[in-house]
């Protein structure tokens, strides 16, 4: 999901830089998805997901 927001949701280019084809990419989304109760690009709840991502990441 981190790659997918730094990449301003393009999908395209998350597979890219994830080695993944786009279908593989797609599936993994769409169980991300689920359980993050819908997708979340354009939504108020797409930054705070951003924000806990960056938080998570950069956390020892």
């Amino acid at each position: 999901m981190g790659t997918y927001f730094e990449t301003g949701f393009g999908k395209t280019r998350t597979a890219e830089l994830l080695h993944l084809q786009r279908q593989s990419l797609y599936a993994r989304l769409r169980r991300a998805f689920t359980l993050l109760g819908g997708d979340p690009t354009g939504t108020p709840r797409a930054l705070a997901i951003h924000l806990a991502l960056r938080l998570h990441h950069h956390t020892p």
